[in-house]
């Protein structure tokens, strides 16, 4: 598919072969190593937004439609209770390499973050007029 250069400030270069680009190398269709960076919500994160399973989407989102409102609404608390403060993220904020183990407590920290982020992502998504407009049709 191509070659990769690491630049001396971290990041790295790719350069495609023939008619490839790097979205060839992030499709999982076409690299199956691709697979294992597509998170179960919200997909790869520099590519389209999607809901996916073992790197299949389920579906897949448009940037700014409501589902990707949605998961960018869960972002940053998500991100921090299912992988920051375990040290599952590089120092430039990417996945970091786990072992099997690491993985496994990973995917566990990320599932259950989900519930804990919702009022965080709740009070992103809604006003707090129509919250209060809820707890005053509500009796409180």
């Amino acid at each position: 598919m191509g070659s990769c250069t690491y630049n001396s400030d971290g990041t790295i270069s790719f350069a495609g072969y023939g008619d490839y680009k790097i979205d060839d190398v992030f499709d999982p269709e076409q690299n199956a190593e691709a697979k294992a960076l597509y998170g179960p919500t919200g997909g790869f994160q520099s590519g389209i937004g999607g809901f996916y399973s073992g790197g299949t989407a389920i579906f897949n989102y448009r940037q700014g439609g409501f589902w990707d409102n949605l998961v960018e609404s869960f972002a940053g608390t998500h991100d921090l209770l299912g992988g920051q403060i375990w040290g599952w993220y590089d120092d430039k904020g990417n996945t970091s390499s786990k072992t099997s183990f690491q993985q496994g407590a990973s995917d566990v920290t990320t599932v259950v973050a989900l519930p804990v982020s919702m009022p965080f992502a709740i009070s992103d998504l809604v006003s707090s007029d129509f919250v209060e407009v809820l707890f005053k049709l509500g009796g409180n």
